[in-house]
């Protein structure tokens, strides 16, 4: 097991350095809480089945009684086959590889604080496409995406507890400029344990765009155990029903919008414009326990709808849907 990981992890450092060396800088994301994913979302739909949503008591416990420290390391990669553009002229390929590690340390007074780092490594095949921007049928190959966040949390008493989180995202192609290319996110919100089953969460998130308006949005969250072993979640843009079908097992179904933004150098005489691609995925994710706190995710799914747009100059230049198609995810999840 231990050489599979390596392996693993190596592949996909390998797949993102060129992102990290060409632009100097590490793109951030706190994946706690999960309001902060809605503006980049995490590439596959491969996870582990821990929500990391949780309030301060849920949090605490997920700490070892003595350190009071967790880390967690994750790889993964989702392939997209080709899909058709709406126009019928062309089609689009997708892979994505990426990496991810957190940290969660209690301080003094029971409060936490979650740090997260991840990159991301997406690789675009343009075939026989027409112009989408400019001149250009071919208009991007490979991006990248680094994230960088903290957020904390405190206890207001045994049910309720708040956080504050804030998140610096860096997104585009190797030559495209570093301060052109950054977003920030911000989010804070209370969760309240209505019940030893039932957790809700609510807040605001706001976050920056490229080449367009800020955003702000409520979120709303919600943790309900069903029935034992079974769970219903709600994250903002995200909704799943998660099993467990063993010791060794755990099934989720999901329901998912994603939203990517990198910015280009130049594409088909246009200079420094916005690439945005979004998506709904529908899908079935299956963790398979494989040592002490390491998992293998193996994920399938449809995605139901996705758009591709360029922006430049204030406003949008082209936008176009794809044909629906199904995906596949290989994810890898191990606590330190």
């Amino acid at each position: 097991m231990h050489s599979t990981t390596t392996l693993a992890l190596a592949f996909v450092i390998a797949a993102t350095a060129t992102s990290a060396q060409a632009q100097s800088t590490v793109r951030p994301v706190p994946r706690i809480p999960r309001p902060l994913e809605w503006s980049v979302v995490e590439a596959s739909a491969a996870r582990p089945t821990t929500n990391a949503t949780s309030n301060h008591e849920r949090l605490e416990a997920l700490l070892p009684a003595t350190a009071r420290r967790e880390v967690d390391l994750e790889v993964h990669g989702t392939l997209l086959p080709a899909a058709g553009l709406e126009t019928g002229v062309g089609e689009v390929q997708t892979d994505r590889f990426g990496w991810r590690g957190a940290l969660l340390q209690e301080l003094d007074g029971g409060s936490i604080v979650a740090l997260s780092v991840s990159n991301e490594a997406t690789f675009y095949d343009f075939g026989n496409t027409a112009p989408l921007i400019g001149t250009s049928s071919d208009p991007l190959n490979d991006v990248y995406e680094t994230r960088l966040g903290a957020t904390y949390y405190g206890p207001l008493g045994e049910r309720l507890s708040y956080y504050h989180g804030l998140e610096f995202v860096v997104a585009g192609d190797p030559e495209a400029g570093l301060r052109e290319s950054t977003t920030l996110g911000l989010t804070s919100g209370l969760a309240y344990r209505a019940a030893e089953s039932l957790e809700i969460t609510l807040g605001l998130f706001a976050f920056s765009r490229l080449e367009d308006d800020a955003v702000v949005m409520p979120y709303i969250g919600l943790e309900w155990e069903v029935l034992d072993g079974i769970a219903l979640r709600a994250e903002g843009n995200r909704v799943a029903l998660a099993a467990e079908l063993g010791d060794a097992l755990d099934l989720e179904l999901f329901a998912h919008y994603a939203q990517r933004q990198f910015r280009l150098d130049e594409a088909g005489g246009v200079d420094e414009p916005v690439f945005r691609d979004e998506q709904i995925d529908l899908g079935a994710t299956l963790a398979i326990a494989i040592g002490e706190g390491a998992s293998l995710e193996l994920g399938v799914g449809y995605t139901a709808w996705r758009e591709l747009t360029f922006l430049a100059g204030g406003g949008t230049q082209s936008e176009v849907e794809l044909d629906p198609k199904p995906f596949a995810s290989l994810g890898l999840s191990f606590g330190l």
